[in-house]
């Protein structure tokens, strides 16, 4: 283990060797040992990075699909909101409306009460003249019978 760490030094450059002598089989089986436990260590690593890759992209993924979901909904909203709006306006237009038609009836129906407190004046006197006219025609009839008396009481001696 001592030869390990050794040769690990060795092979990073921090240790006082600046020339290689050769290696022993057990030194260079100890080498590739160590490089393959590095290897193994980096390969181990880099799956790992690749599974977590593979999650980000499918969180990515997924939030790029909800956004797209959201933005559909908030484009319908948009769309159903420019409908209420002219639905709003269009009322509006009615409520004025109704409000013009709704004076105009209360104008009309003042002038309807004015015409009918005119039509009771006209027919209170119509009636008074009916009466006079009756009283008129049952004295010229009281009238016409008392001539018709005196005439003939003239007329036959």
């Amino acid at each position: 283990n001592l030869r390990l760490v050794v040769m690990a030094d060795i092979l990073d450059g921090s240790s006082e060797h600046h020339h290689f002598a050769p290696l022993s089989t057990e030194q260079t089986r100890a080498v590739c040992k160590h490089l393959q436990q590095l290897v193994d260590e980096l390969d181990k690593k880099v799956r790992g990075l690749e599974r977590e890759k593979t999650a980000s992209d499918s969180y990515a993924q997924n939030i790029r699909n909800d956004l797209e979901g959201a933005l559909k909904k908030t484009d319908e909203l948009k769309q159903h909101l420019a409908s209420t709006q002219m639905d709003v306006d269009a009322c509006k237009k009615e409520i004025s409306q109704n409000k013009i038609n709704s004076q105009k009836l209360r104008s009309d129906l003042e002038q309807a009460n004015s015409n009918f407190s005119g039509i009771r004046d006209d027919q209170h006197k119509t009636e008074l003249l009916a009466q006079n006219t009756a009283n008129g025609l049952s004295q010229t009839d009281h009238n016409v019978r008392q001539l018709q008396n005196t005439v003939q009481n003239r007329v036959q001696p």
